[in-house]
């Protein structure tokens, strides 16, 4: 059972401070913001902090490279292990076996496996390509679903604070810097740009 959006929201509002009235959401939602902060954080941590490596099967078919079967939480291909041959060398298909790539066709993501298997392929090999996947962490507010885990708590915590205070600099950029020390001037070691920084290098060293 994993952790839900619920129970994270407090949480990672508490943790912004003051810093969370910049954030408005929408008429409809008013944690718009904070939901999409932790949204980016989940899908970040599945890349560097916290892989999650599942399987997919594909059945194939002879001359076919495209196949409309990526669940929604799939990220990048990893490796697969069909193309295997346990028979002599000499009855092992000469054709090169197929490569798994992600395309975007039609606003959708599909499967490319180039060059197209072949007949020959599939009668040596079977029509069943295993292919394991990096897929992104699951944030929702049903447990059964969320993959996040109470020990990563605060990790998620710290890379949705980063999302924030990365927007919270983008907010900043069409403004004038002042370039000469007076009043009212900012530390340059308190401005959101460097506070990131600072984030970031936490985050980096999180385990």
């Amino acid at each position: 059972m994993g952790l839900t959006l619920d129970q994270l929201l407090p949480d990672y509002k508490a943790s912004l401070l003051d810093a969370a009235s910049v954030f408005k959401g929408t008429p409809e939602d008013p944690d718009a913001d904070f939901k999409r902060h932790l949204g980016a954080a989940a899908r970040v941590m599945a890349r560097d902090k916290r892989p999650r490596t599942l399987l997919l099967s594909v059945t194939l078919q002879a001359g076919v490279t495209d196949y409309d079967v990526l669940p929604d939480d799939f990220l990048l291909p990893k490796i697969s292990d069909w193309g295997v041959f346990q028979g002599p060398i000499w009855h092992r298909p000469r054709d090169p076996l197929p490569i798994p790539h992600v395309w975007e066709s039609g606003g959708a993501r599909i499967l490319v496996l180039s060059p197209a298997p072949t007949s020959a392929q599939i009668n040596a090999f079977g029509a069943t390509y295993r292919l394991t996947y990096l897929a992104a962490q699951q944030l929702t507010n049903d447990a059964a679903t969320s993959t996040v885990q109470e020990a990563d708590r605060d990790v998620l915590l710290l890379r949705a604070l980063i999302e924030a205070v990365t927007e919270m600099v983008n907010r900043n950029l069409h403004k004038p810097v002042q370039l000469s020390p007076g009043s009212g001037s900012t530390a340059g070691n308190s401005t959101p740009a460097a506070w990131r920084n600072a984030l970031l290098q936490q985050y980096r060293e999180a385990a």
